[in-house]
């Protein structure tokens, strides 16, 4: 799968006249310095999610030791399929049987902005129906399959200790969820908006640059720009975040709403720049520290 997108990126990319990459300019500063800004709000949601993992967790830690496992975790996160690894760089600051809520309620944080990514998705295939170039033009076809696994995911997220299917209950894994669980039903309330949140900042975000750099775009773009959040979600990737594959997206989707495909690519880069590079390098420092005793 990561292949095909590698070949659908290569793809895409060469359809782009690289003549006019000259002509890039940064025609509203303003915008692009509140793309920036914004990258504080994206993340702050984030350790909000973070603090309550901790705290349903019972575990109790420094405002220091929240924030270094915290940075340590953007990195492992960044170095790992779909960014589902932050719970590593975040578990070794605390003991080894602290590591078990941790690993667990990280996994539901990281589930609730997975189902926010869906979600978005689904209010921008009934709103603007699917991109004419993803081989199924009727959106229903895509809503009828969306809307039961919509249904399923937030059922699953919100009941998860009721589910009763053999293979699943009799994992040691959910054996040891359930407890955790029972009574963290505002734990999850408290991770869903904060993952709404942080879609919505990072959509806000993609708006705005792509009219720093000069597109002349309405708010209809934002159903397109969650759609393309949307189907980058459903493609796993392998390491630094979601690189080639949400680009390979915005180049499919956005590329043909414009004459200026290569705004696209370049501020798709941009906004993985600031979003996941620089955060990443300043928690570098944060994921050597030594492993506590147990």
């Amino acid at each position: 799968m990561f292949l095909a997108v590698i070949w659908l990126f290569y793809n895409q990319i060469t359809k782009i006249d690289w003549s006019k990459i000259n002509e890039l300019s940064l025609a509203r500063p303003l915008l692009l310095i509140a793309t920036i800004l914004l990258v504080f709000f994206n993340w702050f949601f984030e350790y909000l999610k973070w603090d309550e993992v901790l705290k349903t967790s019972t575990i109790k830690a420094s405002l220091k030791i929240r924030i270094k496992s915290f940075l340590a975790g953007i990195v492992t996160g960044f170095l790992t399929p779909n960014m589902l690894g932050n719970f590593i760089g975040r578990m070794f600051y605390f003991q080894r049987r602290e590591r078990v809520p941790i690993i667990l309620l990280t996994l539901f944080s990281n589930a609730a902005q997975f189902i926010a990514s869906i979600l978005f998705g689904f209010i921008a295939l009934m709103w603007l129906g699917a991109p004419q170039v993803i081989a199924f033009e009727n959106s229903d076809f895509y809503l009828a399959i969306l809307a039961p696994l919509l249904v399923i995911l937030i059922w699953a997220f919100f009941r998860f200790e009721h589910i009763k299917i053999g293979f699943i209950t009799n994992m040691k894994l959910y054996k040891k969820s359930v407890p955790l669980m029972i009574h963290a039903q505002n734990f999850r309330w408290k991770l869903m908006l904060f993952s709404l949140a942080r879609h919505g900042i990072f959509s806000l975000q993609y708006w705005l640059l792509l009219q720093a750099f000069g597109l002349e775009i309405g708010w209809e773009w934002f159903g397109w720009i969650w759609q393309v959040f949307f189907w980058s979600t459903l493609i796993p990737s392998l390491w630094f975040g979601k690189l080639f594959i949400r680009e390979s997206m915005a180049l499919l989707i956005l590329a043909p709403l414009t004459s200026e495909p290569s705004v696209i690519l370049f501020t798709s880069l941009i906004l993985w720049s600031i979003n996941q590079i620089l955060p990443s390098l300043l928690g570098i420092p944060f994921i050597t520290k030594k492993m506590p005793a147990v």
